[in-house]
């Protein structure tokens, strides 16, 4: 159980704090000149506002778990969560998409990056709130459930804090690392929506392009920490494949196209 307890954590709420160490990393890159003094004060009140809609957002979507999932065919809840994983990618995206040459435009870059976190911590979070709740009424387990929580998020934590300071270094040399790792991180986060539209019958199944398992096993801990930063799959198939390159290289294309943009930008 505390094992369990520990992976779940991890396999649910890293993801969550890597989305947030690269919209602060991103925001401190390009909205920092923007947002002048108060750059600190406003993106830490966006972070805490987020992170309180976001359990908010999670507890309902728990609550009302059930009655989702009686939707559309008994298919709701697989609905559903393709529907906020769209959203992560998409917010996230449309964020790279605003041109933050005034103030203005850095607030709507980062509520746009804040409701992309909003909607991590509902889809992620329900996961994790799901299985708490599944096991709290259990005596037994409940010491090993408190316990495998706080080590799970104290891994979390940790590795946030190195990560971000990683990422601040790299991003000193090489501006465009941070809107990379954001177009990967968003990609893979929407890629599980390919695999939820095959499980209710939408898509079907295709081949497994490659088998990377015998280097980095999917459930090993390196293979979960490349799927929270970029979402490796280690037996990809080919629909996840084409997916995959399609989420990643249109906002790539997008920022390609702002840069060869006459039009005066400021990015310092």
């Amino acid at each position: 159980m505390l094992l369990n307890t520990v992976i779940i954590a991890l396999s649910d709420a890293l993801p969550i704090f890597i989305l947030l160490v690269i919209n602060l990393v991103y925001a401190e890159r390009y909205l920092t000149t923007q947002l002048a003094q108060r750059f600190t004060y406003t993106y830490l009140w966006f972070v805490y506002m987020s992170a309180l809609l976001g359990i908010i957002a999670g507890g309902v979507y728990v609550y009302f778990s059930v009655d989702l999932s009686e939707l559309f065919d008994n298919t709701g809840l697989e609905l559903s969560a393709i529907v906020l994983r769209l959203l992560i990618y998409s917010c996230g995206i449309a964020a790279l998409s605003v041109r933050p040459i005034h103030g203005n435009g850095a607030l709507y870059a980062l509520v746009l990056l804040n409701l992309s976190w909003i909607f991590a911590i509902a889809l992620n979070g329900s996961n994790f709130f799901i299985y708490m709740v599944g096991y709290w009424s259990q005596v037994d387990a409940l010491q090993s459930l408190v316990i495998g929580a706080v080590l799970g998020l104290g891994v979390c934590i940790s590795f946030s804090i190195l990560f971000y300071f990683l990422l601040r270094h790299v991003t000193r040399k090489s501006t465009p690392i941070i809107l990379i790792m954001l177009c990967l991180h968003l990609s893979g986060q929407a890629l599980p929506a390919m695999n939820l539209l095959v499980q209710i019958d939408i898509f079907n199944a295709t081949e497994i392009m490659w088998d990377w398992s015998q280097f980095i096993e999917e459930d090993s801990e390196v293979g979960r920490l490349f799927k929270a930063l970029i979402g490796y799959e280690a037996r990809p198939s080919q629909m996840e494949v084409v997916c995959y390159l399609l989420f990643s290289l249109t906002p790539v294309m997008m920022l390609w196209r702002k840069t060869m943009d006459p039009r005066p930008e400021v990015l310092q």
